[in-house]
């Protein structure tokens, strides 16, 4: 199969599915277009006038697929560019506008929704990398809807579902490694998340805080996707763990190869997010043999067991608590991890064929029925 893939705002989680579908499917070609990963609102709308000129099927044979991501304005693209304009189309699905926490009060939300409204409406298939994310985009669909004045179809929320699925972002093959950190003299953690507001930046300091009350040697590793400037909150966490002496690694590993090292020697990974549609950094963690201490909540119910999850709460004070006493229950008899095998390529790739097949059958199955 000949598949053009498009991803139209390629950050790190995005590039990372990308390139996982591209290196595991080498029984089909694919023709990869992208756009940087900056200006997001811009890009977000942008992208279908960015490619309306753009002849995708220039020098190419032709295609019988379209795979993009949910940043792309499908409906606009497929109406502004005449080589996408009839191809089978499935739209991935890595987050969705109806659950992402607000930026700033005058963001554009109900901009954005509509956008992945129409985009979903005009794919032939839609996939979502988890069960929460399809959830919650259904759910904010249907709260959309009802907000809408009038001439609103009837069957537009059924519509998405009868052709939605799930299928999770695979993790690749190089992150299932030995667990190393039986080696180490110290319990060490890692939190290795974008240093965003929506990953629980205050959730984090106040977990920090409270390990005051973990009387036993430890290592903290703050690692992940930093930016131009490091948030406040991480730096009031940098100077605590300092003055505790269990500051472990600060920043953004560069060396892929130290970074899983990393993972591979630390006992547990540990998140404080408010937002994660599936938790790939974590997932990788867990791969790494790191047992995970996550809140009840978002995508992780769907991947890791009961016992690695911690009771949630608004109050951060009260959350970090909660946390807290999970690790101390683990010192001195740290549980099994939990390796996420079924997110391996090999378990997921005849998935991802499957879904291909179907988005073409589908698409055939329309076309000959409106003819």
């Amino acid at each position: 199969m000949h598949v053009l893939l498009l991803s139209a705002y390629d950050a790190l989680s995005h590039r990372y599915w990308r390139e996982g579908v591209t290196g595991a499917l080498t029984d089909h070609t694919f023709s990869v277009h992208t756009l940087p990963p900056r200006y997001f609102s811009w890009r977000f709308r942008g992208n279908p006038l960015s490619w309306s000129g753009v002849d995708f099927s220039e020098n190419e044979p032709s295609f019988d697929l379209l795979l993009t991501t949910s940043m792309t304005d499908l409906s606009a693209l497929r109406g502004l560019n005449p080589s996408v304009r009839n191809l089978p189309t499935m739209l991935y699905v890595h987050e969705n506008q109806f659950a992402y926490p607000k930026r700033s009060a005058l963001d554009h939300e109900l901009e954005r929704q509509v956008t992945s409204l129409y985009s979903a409406l005009s794919a032939d298939k839609v996939m979502f990398n988890s069960t929460f994310n399809r959830n919650t985009f259904m759910e904010g669909v249907d709260l959309l809807l009802k907000r809408l004045p009038d001439q609103v179809p009837d069957d537009v929320l059924a519509r998405i579902e009868q052709k939605s699925n799930v299928l999770h972002v695979p993790l690749q093959d190089e992150c299932f490694l030995p667990d190393t950190s039986a080696a180490q003299d110290r319990l060490t953690l890692v939190w290795n998340h974008r240093w965003e507001s929506d990953k629980g930046l205050d959730r984090l300091l106040c977990f920090v805080k409270s390990l005051n009350e973990v009387n036993t040697p430890l290592t903290f590793h703050i690692l992940g996707q930093s930016g131009n400037r490091t948030p406040n909150e991480l730096s009031v966490v940098r100077s605590l763990l300092d003055e505790q002496g269990r500051l472990g690694e600060f920043g953004f590993v560069k060396d892929r190869a130290k970074y899983l090292a990393l993972l591979q020697s630390s006992h547990v990974v540990v998140s404080t997010s408010e937002h994660d549609f599936q938790g790939l950094s974590l997932l990788e963690a867990m791969a790494c043999g790191c047992r995970p201490l996550v809140p009840d909540r978002l995508a992780y119910p769907e991947f890791i067991d009961t016992r690695f999850r911690y009771q949630p709460y608004d109050d951060r004070v009260v959350e970090a608590l909660s946390a807290t006493e999970l690790l101390r229950s683990w010192i001195g008899n740290l549980p099994a991890g939990q390796v996420p095998k079924q997110l391996r390529w090999q378990h997921l790739g005849s998935c991802y064929v499957d879904a291909f097949i179907d988005t073409v059958q589908t698409s055939q199955e329309q076309t000959h029925v409106t003819r």
